[in-house]
């Protein structure tokens, strides 16, 4: 009898699982990607004005110091980096307007990491302008419209500068992007 009672509560509970309404889970994840055309109307390009820029360098310095002296990838550390002089400074990098009329420059910079606490820049229309250090006060954090135009087949020329944070140690990177608005 005692045989007779687990077989038969046995059946009752596999009948019950099988007839009673379950809720069934189930996952469908598409991954998608989209992307624009990279406009070419303006380029960041070294001091020559014809080689295309991809990385912009901040030496080393102690931590809460002002780094003043970048580099990018064409002219390299110590030969064209960036410098102010009574006469002619010399830019981070050149903004060439190559094609279209003239275009309105909109900076967008990525979050650093800890390593830096602020980031300035300056643009300038005039190639071979004077430019101080003091002179680079504005503010770059997130998208900044700087209301400089430059024209069809002319530069400007951007200086930038950080402040490292009060941490040791530290090492970021961030992404500079340089739109064009007519």
């Amino acid at each position: 009898m005692k045989k007779k009672i687990l077989v038969w509560s046995m059946v009752v509970a596999l009948v019950a699982v099988l007839v009673m309404p379950m809720a069934v889970l189930a996952a469908n994840t598409g991954t998608q990607n989209a992307s624009t055309s990279q406009s070419t109307s303006l380029e960041i390009v070294a001091d020559d004005g014809s080689s295309a820029v991809s990385q912009i360098t901040f030496p080393v310095g102690a931590p809460g110091a002002e780094v003043e002296n970048p580099y990018n990838n064409i002219d390299g550390a110590g030969a064209l980096e960036q410098t102010y002089h009574l006469t002619a400074s010399i830019p981070v990098v050149t903004i060439k307007n190559a094609t279209g009329g003239a275009l309105t420059v909109t900076l967008t910079v990525g979050a650093w990491s800890e390593a830096v606490a602020s980031e300035r820049y300056l643009l300038v229309q005039n190639e071979d302008a004077t430019v101080e250090a003091g002179d680079v006060t504005a503010a770059l954090t997130g998208t900044v419209a700087t209301g400089i135009a430059i024209a069809n087949g002319d530069v400007g020329d951007l200086y930038l500068e950080v402040t490292l944070s009060a941490l040791y140690g530290e090492a970021g990177t961030s992404s500079l992007t340089v739109l064009g608005e007519s």
